[in-house]
Parts: C-alpha cells; structure tokens; sequence
C-alpha cells in the first residue's frame, strides 16, 4: 500500500500582535536657520569744517560791512546744519529700532517653536523612557503600552541608565551679520535651549 505524503507545513504560522496606536505629532528634529539681525548704520561724524566756512565768512564781513545781516549768517547757518544733521542721525536710529522690533518678533516666534519641541521632547521621553517603578506598575497592570514598541523598531527593550542633560532634537542658529551685540544677546537665548536638564538618558 502507498501512501502519499500530504503537505504538512514546515513553517510555524505567524502570529498577529494587534499593537496600541502612538499618538501624537512626530517630534521635530533639525536647526532652525534664524537670519542675522539688522545693521545699525554707523553715524557719519558732524561736517565741522561745513558748519565752521559760513561763520568765517560772515566774520569777514561783519569786519567790513558792519552790518547785522553778516551775525545773522554767521550764527544761523550752522545752527540750521546742525539741527539738519541731528534730524538725520534721529531718522537713522528710528528706522534701525523699527527693523529690529520686526526682527525681534520673528526671532520671538522662532523661541516659541523651540520651546514648543522641547516640551514635546521632554513629554515623549518621560513617557517612553520611565522610571524603574513606572516600568514595573505597567508590567504588572499588563498596561498596553508594553508592547506598543515591536522588535525592529528603534528603541526596542531601551531603558534609561538615569536623568541628566540631554541635546534638544530642535536647535536654533542665527546666521552671521547684523548688529553684533544684538546678535551676541540673541546667540545666548538660542544656546539656553540647545541642551534639556532633567531628562532620561539612554
């Protein structure tokens, strides 16, 4: 009698592990590209040999005319040079403080974003990467999100060997240029927030 071999399957069959979703938005990772701040104009020096050529002259001809008009010369022209380059300098100052308010807001805005991802940082590694008791609470309660991380991903059986100071995922760098104080003042905010205290580390 022959009996033919039915097929056996020499694989054992996959199981299906229904995995709890991660929610939430993906953290940022990258620079921010901040641009330099706004030039300040250098303030051209005051034209003392402009102002000082009317009074010479009207000098001159006070000495030879004895006339009241030649005082009038000599003392309102440079006054009236005087208040011209004074409005300048003004104007250049108060279009410089406007652009660089404006600047300021985009710089504010760009803080913000920072901050924002640092929060979210710190929030997603307190919660994938807890504390020794917390792992055991979960472990006990059967909690979900014990299996939420398969093998092949990134992270998989990954605890943290303690708390410390960690590089933030999204950093900001100003570009070169503009102000150099107001640039320097601004570089420092932006280097707070290249490092997180307080967070797990791996």
């Amino acid at each position: 009698v022959v009996v033919d071999a039915g097929e056996v399957p020499t694989e054992p069959e996959a199981v299906s592990v229904f995995r709890p979703p991660r929610f939430g938005e993906p953290l940022a990772e990258g620079v921010l590209d901040v641009p330099s701040p706004p030039t300040k104009n250098r303030p051209s020096p005051l034209p003392w040999a402009m102002l000082a050529l009317p009074m010479i002259m009207g000098l001159a001809l006070f000495a030879r005319a004895r006339t009241s008009y030649a005082l009038v010369y000599m003392l309102a022209w440079p006054v009236l040079g005087y208040l011209g380059w004074r409005q300048q300098q003004r104007a250049a100052e108060r279009q410089f403080q406007e652009e660089l308010a404006d600047w300021r807001e985009d710089v504010d805005g760009f803080l913000t974003t920072l901050d924002d991802a640092a929060v979210a940082q710190r929030r997603r590694l307190h919660d994938d990467y807890p504390d020794p008791e917390t792992v055991r609470s979960r472990a006990a309660a059967r909690d979900p999100y014990l299996w939420a991380r398969s093998g092949s991903r990134d992270g998989f059986l990954v605890t943290r060997l303690g708390m410390g100071t960690v590089p933030a995922m999204l950093r900001g760098e100003i570009a070169d240029g503009g102000d150099r104080r107001t640039r320097r003042e601004v570089a420092r905010e932006f280097a707070e927030r290249d490092t997180l205290p307080d967070m797990p580390v791996l």
